[in-house]
């Protein structure tokens, strides 16, 4: 199906590509289609997004450019029409938090806390852990988890446990590794991960591997990767590729999908540095070969947005390309 001209233009590097608006419902050339150009809920970037009990959910973020953090909770069956769970859960408003479906729950875990006062826009980082089985009532495991406050950091569910993995503290970009069972107490796997200190990076499950791609791992010095590296028990690492086919790039989105043809590693959009940003999508059934699965994928380049894997599927929600946004897009990539 094919989508209709649009009226941006996205500059990456020198190469100009024109970007796709469609009707929500119909799809584009690349196999993408749009659920909703502008979703119920506002328009945010950094938030967590989760699949759980045949919906979507979308968690907290940020709703500006500078500092306007919620701590929503939005339920979706389709990606089209959304209802508003609450309002304001009982966690603080948050951004650049982590989420995972553990146990029949929704988990919250750490993130950005916008600290309000006259003038402020300080945040506070905190290492507190949340669950909610249907997204109105929220029960705090624990103030103080054994990792220390963070953001910008990436949580999976593997083996059993639901996994903590860098992220930064303080301003310092992280490598350590903990597992919890329960959610309240943690253990720490690995002090220095095999891999780079880094934040805003892709995590995700597959073949029964943790896999950490790209991100960012410093302020001046190369200050992203694409990087991949994985492992079976969260303390010995291997390196599946120094240099992926995707540019080096942090702030992007991760999915899996674990079976069937569309089986494999997906990386999202991102930017470079402070540089261009990106609406390419890759696909790796080993971490270390990579595909570009298709040079228009509807939505525009961006950062700071979600990615969900759910039965087969893919979907891209919400992000900042020069505006924040609040659109919701799918593709099922086993029928491509």
């Amino acid at each position: 199906m094919r989508g209709n001209p649009v009226h941006g233009i996205v500059c990456v590097l020198i190469v100009l590509s024109v970007a796709t608006e469609v009707t929500p419902g119909q799809g584009t050339d690349g196999g993408w289609e749009c659920a909703a150009m502008t979703a119920e809920w506002p328009a945010r970037n950094h938030h967590a997004a989760v699949a759980l009990d045949g919906s979507l959910w979308i968690l907290g973020g940020n709703k500006s450019e500078n500092v306007d953090y919620v701590s929503d909770v939005w339920r979706s069956s389709n990606g089209r029409t959304w209802t508003c769970v609450t309002p304001s859960a009982d966690w603080e408003h948050r951004s650049d938090h982590a989420a995972v479906v553990f146990a029949g729950k929704m988990w919250i875990l750490g993130g950005g806390i916008e600290v309000h006062g006259p003038g402020s826009s300080n945040i506070r980082q905190v290492n507190d852990v949340w669950c909610s089985a249907d997204g109105m009532h929220w029960t705090q495991v624990t103030s103080d988890a054994g990792w220390s406050p963070r953001s910008n950091h990436c949580a999976v569910v593997h083996a059993g446990k639901m996994w903590v993995l860098g992220g930064s503290s303080g301003g310092n970009p992280l490598s350590d590794v903990w597992c919890s069972s329960d959610g309240q107490t943690w253990r720490q796997v690995s002090a220095e991960a095999g891999w780079r200190r880094r934040r805003r990076f892709g995590a995700v499950v597959y073949n029964g591997e943790i896999w950490v791609l790209g991100g960012q791992t410093s302020y001046t010095d190369r200050p992203c990767e694409n990087d991949v590296w994985h492992s079976a028990n969260g303390k010995d690492w291997s390196r599946a590729t120094k240099a992926a086919g995707w540019s080096p790039r942090w702030g992007h989105a991760a999915a899996s999908i674990p079976l069937g043809p569309g089986k494999g590693l997906y990386v999202l959009g991102g930017v470079q540095a402070w540089g261009p940003k990106y609406n390419d999508v890759w696909h790796s059934q080993d971490g270390c070969k990579w595909v570009r699965l298709t040079s228009s994928p509807g939505w525009s380049a961006r950062w700071g947005h979600s990615a969900i894997s759910d039965q087969g599927s893919v979907w891209v929600l919400g992000g900042y390309d020069d505006r924040i946004r609040s659109d919701v897009w799918r593709i099922d990539p086993g029928s491509n």
